[in-house]
């Protein structure tokens, strides 16, 4: 009993010297299986993405299994993890049976990089990864201690569920991004990480669940779907130039043309809520 009560206060104080950064946590803490010596990562912007071939033996999980997993990533979270402040801070989100559906429309594939802009504890993150067979998958997200909770709880269980490893997480404000100067946090401590504007421009899929974002958020938001060079679907919960025509002059609609509204279920709401995808216009070029 004294030897368990000596490892729990061994364990407090770590906890509390390295403050929940991952990428400070000793490799005892990552468990790595025997054969993740072969599982590297890179990505580069403007650029076409380098993988090794053993992401190919990872198996995707079918989504009742990927909802149990992620259930188990995210069940030691309380209230007080999650608590908002601000409305903007709210970490109300898409279901598990919501992100799916998005799964199911965007055919994530071998070479996608997945963002999502507000990514909150990383639930979503961790269920693109595990589902799904995209290359890299990167949150940005204000909140530092939330985002490194949610990536402790990640690389907690990364030796069992390896796919967790392709999680990364920027810690930076979305009006603040183009300086691509704060902090990334990964599941995987052996990394050698890129640059935050490296990560964040070589997404291919975005997703921004927006609702509760304040005005200029939102346009910082709009303005990053123009910037990113290898976007080629976008999905946000509230609809860009609801009343679009031919001649519309929005900026967003030279790049950016509606595919189709999708209803799926948020955690704060009974009833359905439109998520609506954009496509980039075939004929639109990076000026």
């Amino acid at each position: 009993m004294e030897r368990n009560q000596t490892a729990t206060a061994n364990q407090d104080a770590q906890e509390t010297i390295w403050q929940y950064n991952v990428l400070s946590f000793p490799p005892r803490y990552f468990r790595p299986p025997p054969d993740r010596a072969g599982l590297h990562w890179e990505a580069k912007a403007a650029s076409p993405l380098r993988f090794s071939p053993s992401l190919h033996t990872i198996s995707i999980l079918p989504p009742q299994e990927t909802y149990n997993a992620t259930e188990g990533l995210f069940c030691l979270l309380t209230r007080r993890d999650v608590r908002a402040s601000e409305r903007q801070l709210n970490t109300g989100e898409i279901t598990m049976a919501g992100v799916s559906m998005l799964i199911e429309e965007a055919n994530i594939q071998l070479n996608d990089v997945f963002l999502d802009a507000g990514s909150g504890v990383g639930n979503v993150l961790a269920q693109i990864a595990l589902q799904t067979q995209a290359f890299r998958v990167v949150g940005i997200e204000i909140q530092r201690d939330l985002a490194a909770r949610g990536m402790e709880l990640i690389a907690s269980r990364a030796s069992r569920f390896p796919h967790l490893l392709k999680i990364s997480v920027v810690t930076t404000d979305i009006r603040n991004i183009a300086e691509g100067s704060d902090t990334v946090i990964s599941a995987d401590p052996d990394s050698k990480l890129a640059q935050p504007s490296s990560f964040i421009s070589s997404a291919t899929l975005l997703f921004c669940h927006d609702t509760v974002f304040e005005e200029d958020v939102v346009l910082a938001m709009r303005a990053l779907c123009m910037k990113l060079p290898h976007l080629r679907l976008v999905a946000l919960a509230t609809r860009v130039c609801p009343r679009h025509r031919n001649t519309c002059r929005n900026s967003f609609c030279k790049r950016w043309k509606l595919l189709k509204t999708i209803q799926v279920p948020m955690t704060y709401s009974s009833s359905l809520r439109d998520l609506h995808l954009y496509a980039a216009e075939p004929r639109w070029s990076m000026q």
